[in-house]
């Protein structure tokens, strides 16, 4: 054993839990401590580093079952995957995938687990976990047709706000559309990482963290409005005894967005979402006169490309059958 190796520190491979301890190992990625850190661990530490909580747990499912599905082959270390080399590891990856016989849509939010993954793994161990795996984009690509995303007229706001108002097998469902819709069409992951110390009542402000965020990971603080602040200090008293850390909408993503599905299907308005309220907001922005940097400010989209792609206005004003006349 060469003097090297006699100062390597000793790792503690069953309680790894900080992103400190495998950063450490990265000058001992070829002893057997580095390649014995099991995956699972990996896992952990990576997921400790996301902010927003819905992320992390969808992450930490679909992680999970792809380390389980690597057990089962007998790879269940960094040392067992880096050992397989690209077209192996690229198959492994892809069976997986194949297997679960799930939607694409959800094949691909699985696939974009494991790559950022990869990633990770890649930067921390790159004498280990030597390359990320190519896996097939065009296999797993959802095909969006654009602009599908509809956009409820006030009428329609006001209808389905009518329907959640007398319903008491989900109170919470009317709130959080108000949230979405008030708060700037906020995406339903954003609304459901708030918690009650987010909400400023005195400087009416309320903290946003972006499901999607850019490189900088930037907190926003959009404005409280008189109305919604109303909404949530009545919402506030129905819940009795809160913690400041407590969630306001301790509820499922799927759970939420089905519910409103099938409300918008029993009211005849079909099936919405809270993508649907977002392209509402921006929808009704425009036909305010609002302009392209209020309304991006209130979406937190990075360009107005996105903004006109939830704006089902302009797809009456500019369209050729205005031209047709009478024929």
């Amino acid at each position: 054993m060469n003097d090297m190796e006699t100062n390597i520190p000793i790792i503690d491979t069953q309680n790894l839990t900080s992103i400190t301890q495998i950063r450490e190992s990265k000058e001992n990625r070829w002893n057997s401590q580095g390649i014995n850190i099991p995956l699972s661990k990996t896992v952990e530490v990576h997921l400790s580093e996301i902010v927003n909580a819905h992320i992390r747990r969808a992450k930490q499912i679909n992680l999970s079952q792809f380390t389980i599905f690597l057990s089962v082959t007998n790879i269940i270390t960094i040392g067992d995957l880096g050992r397989l080399i690209s077209p192996e590891l690229k198959v492994v990856c892809e069976q997986f995938l194949d297997e679960l016989n799930l939607s694409k849509a959800t094949l691909q939010r699985k696939r974009a687990s494991i790559k950022v993954w990869f990633n990770f793994l890649h930067f921390n161990f790159p004498k280990l976990i030597t390359f990320v795996p190519k896996l097939n984009s065009e296999k797993y690509k959802l095909i969006r047709n654009k602009g599908v995303t509809p956009a409820l007229d006030l009428e329609q706001w006001f209808k389905l706000k009518q329907a959640l108002g007398k319903s008491k097998n989900n109170p919470r469902l009317l709130v959080l559309c108000q949230c979405a819709l008030l708060l700037g069409g906020r995406r339903i992951s954003e609304l459901l990482n708030l918690r009650w110390k987010d909400i400023d009542f005195d400087k009416q402000t309320v903290k946003i963290i972006p499901s999607k965020k850019g490189p900088d990971e930037t907190i926003y603080h959009l404005p409280l409005t008189s109305q919604l602040k109303c909404i949530l200090q009545e919402y506030l008293e129905t819940l009795g005894g809160i913690d400041v850390d407590d969630y306001l909408f301790p509820v499922s993503p799927q759970a939420v967005d089905e519910s409103l599905k099938r409300y918008g299907i029993r009211i005849g308005l079909g099936k919405i979402s809270f993508h649907t309220l977002r392209s509402t907001f921006i929808t009704l922005a425009n036909k305010r006169g609002d302009t392209q940097s209020e309304i991006m400010n209130a979406t937190l989209h990075k360009s107005t490309q996105m903004v006109r792609y939830y704006d089902r206005t302009s797809e009456i004003k500019t369209n050729s059958i205005n031209k047709m006349g009478n024929v």
